[in-house]
């Protein structure tokens, strides 16, 4: 009788250390993917973290962009009122007046041109906002698979807790 349970308890002992190698080796993996997982995701953070950061300097510039503008706009409105003071004080004096023109002309051309930068610099604005939003489906995807990782693990925890406890 003593034999037959000391050989059930060497078979209960081995069953006990298959079963915690088991558990141990699933742990292992498990924490494997999930480390693979955390890295991907910190990566995909990282990249994002840059664009964020990428779309507040062009951000900033084209606020001061639009400040240039408007400065540029409210010196066009001057000198357009200086250009009204001149010709009714120095109707005769037509070299002036040509210059004043010529240079309204060159403010006009550097208006359209600032013009052009805005709608560049908004176009870019889009691209990087574009860029966000993709970024931000990446994190949604890289956490969804890790919540599925995650489920696994549980189910794996809970199959193991079954079989060692039928």
């Amino acid at each position: 009788m003593s034999l037959i349970t000391k050989n059930a308890n060497m078979v209960l002992l081995l069953l006990i250390l298959l079963a915690s190698v088991g558990l141990v080796g699933s742990t292992v993996y498990f924490q494997d993917r999930l480390d693979g997982i955390n890295y991907e995701f910190d990566k995909k953070n990282a990249q994002l973290q840059q664009t964020e950061q990428d779309l507040q300097e062009r951000k900033a510039q084209l606020e001061k962009l639009a400040a240039d503008v408007s400065l540029k706009e409210t010196r066009e409105e001057q000198l357009t009122e200086k250009f009204v003071e001149k010709e009714q004080q120095l109707e005769d004096t037509e070299d002036e007046l040509a210059d004043t023109k010529d240079e309204r002309d060159r403010l006009e051309m550097q208006k359209t041109q600032l013009e052009r930068d805005v709608a560049s610099l908004q176009a870019q604005k889009t691209e990087l906002e574009l860029t966000v939003e993709d970024l931000e489906d990446d994190v949604s995807l890289w956490q969804s698979r890790y919540n599925n990782c995650d489920n696994e693990l549980d189910e794996c925890e809970e199959d193991l807790d079954v079989c060692l406890n039928p």
